[in-house]
C-alpha cells in the first residue's frame, strides 16, 4: 500500500506539473525570442530611439518567464516534499509497528532491523523511478516536440495554388554550390527573359553551364539567391505541379522503364491518348514512333534499351 501510494504522489507530481512546466517553456522561448530580435536590430531601436521600447519588452517576457517558472518550482517542490514526508513516515511506521510487537513480547528486537532492512530493499525501486520520473518527463516532452517537427516534414502543408507560369523567367544573384565539395559552380547570376524570348549561354567545359540549366529546371536548388518565374521563386510551387511547365534536356538522354507513351507522358496515369500523340507530333517524332512494332505501346527496357515481349514454346 506505501508503494502504491508513492507511485500515486509521483503520478500526480508529473500530471499536475507538466502545464506549468510547459508554460514556463513556452514563456522562456518569447523571452528570448524578444532577446534575439532586439540584438538584431539594435541599431534601428537606437537612431530610431526604440530601445527603451525593446528594453521593456523584453523585461515584461522575463517578468513572465520568472512568474511562470517560480509557479512550476513552488507545485514540484511541494509535491516533492509531501511524497519525502509520506516516504519518512512509512518508514517511521514499519520502526513503531516492530517496537510495538517487541513491548508486545510477539517478536524479538531483531524484528525491528530486519523491518527497515526489509522495507528500505523494497521501496528501493521506487525511489529510484521517483528520482529519475524528471528525466522521464523532461524525455517524452522532448519526443513529442521532435514528433510535431517530423510531422511537418513529411506533411508540409500544401502550398496555395498559382497560376500556371506564361510570361517571365528570371534570376536573382543565383550562386550554385557543388552538392559534396562546396565549391561555386554559377555565381550571382541575374537575368531576365520575357515569353518567346531564346538565351544561349556558351562557355568552356566545367564553366557551370548545365549546373545554371539544373538550376533554371528547378533540379538543383540555389546556394543563394532565386529563379522566379512570373515573378514567384519555384519553392512556391509544389514540384508535381511546376514540373509540368518546364521541359528539360540533361547531357545524358534516357529513356525509362516503361511504353514510349508512357515516357512521353512523364508517367501520369491521366494522361490522354490526344495529348501524347500532339506531343509526339509537335516534337516531330510520331512518324518515328508508328513505324515501331508496337507504335506507341512499345517497351522500353531499363536504360532505355529496347525490351521485346519473351514468348514461351508451347
Amino acid at each position: 500500500v506505501g508503494a502504491a501510494t508513492l507511485l500515486g504522489l509521483t503520478l500526480a507530481t508529473e500530471r499536475l506539473t507538466q502545464k506549468p512546466i510547459g508554460a514556463s517553456g513556452d514563456a522562456l522561448s518569447r523571452r528570448n525570442a524578444h532577446l534575439l530580435v532586439g540584438l538584431q536590430n539594435i541599431d534601428v531601436a537606437r537612431s530610431m530611439g526604440m530601445e527603451a521600447r525593446f528594453k521593456a519588452r523584453w523585461e515584461a517576457s522575463n517578468e513572465e518567464f520568472l512568474e511562470s517558472q517560480e509557479r512550476a518550482s513552488d507545485l514540484a517542490g511541494g509535491l516533492a516534499a509531501a511524497t519525502r514526508t509520506f516516504r519518512m513516515f512509512l518508514q517511521s511506521s514499519v520502526l513503531a509497528l516492530g517496537a510495538f510487537l517487541v513491548i508486545q513480547q510477539q517478536a524479538t528486537g531483531g524484528v525491528i532491523i530486519a523491518s527497515s532492512i526489509l522495507t528500505t530493499r523494497a521501496l528501493a525501486p521506487i525511489e529510484q523511478a521517483i528520482a529519475n520520473i524528471k528525466n522521464f518527463i523532461a524525455a517524452r516532452q522532448s519526443w513529442a516536440r521532435l514528433k510535431v517537427k517530423l510531422d511537418l516534414y513529411e506533411h508540409p502543408p500544401a502550398p496555395t495554388a498559382l497560376p500556371a507560369p506564361r510570361a517571365t523567367v528570371a534570376l536573382e544573384g543565383v550562386t550554385v554550390v557543388a552538392p559534396r565539395s562546396g565549391r561555386p559552380l554559377v555565381q550571382d547570376v541575374s537575368f531576365g527573359l520575357n515569353a518567346g524570348a531564346g538565351l544561349a549561354v556558351i562557355g568552356a567545359s566545367g564553366s557551370g553551364k548545365s549546373t545554371l540549366a539544373k538550376a533554371i529546371a528547378g533540379a538543383w536548388a540555389p546556394y543563394q539567391g532565386k529563379v522566379r518565374l512570373d515573378g514567384a521563386s519555384l519553392d512556391q510551387w509544389p514540384r508535381e505541379t511546376i514540373g509540368e511547365h518546364i521541359g528539360y534536356l540533361p547531357q545524358n538522354v534516357q529513356l525509362l522503364s516503361g511504353t514510349i507513351a508512357a515516357n512521353i507522358a512523364r508517367f501520369d496515369p491521366n494522361a490522354t491518348s490526344a495529348a501524347v500523340v500532339a506531343a509526339a507530333q509537335s516534337a516531330g517524332v510520331h512518324d518515328l514512333i508508328v513505324r515501331l512494332p508496337q507504335g506507341y505501346e512499345t517497351q522500353v527496357g531499363i536504360g532505355g534499351v529496347s525490351c521485346r515481349p519473351v514468348r514461351a514454346n508451347a
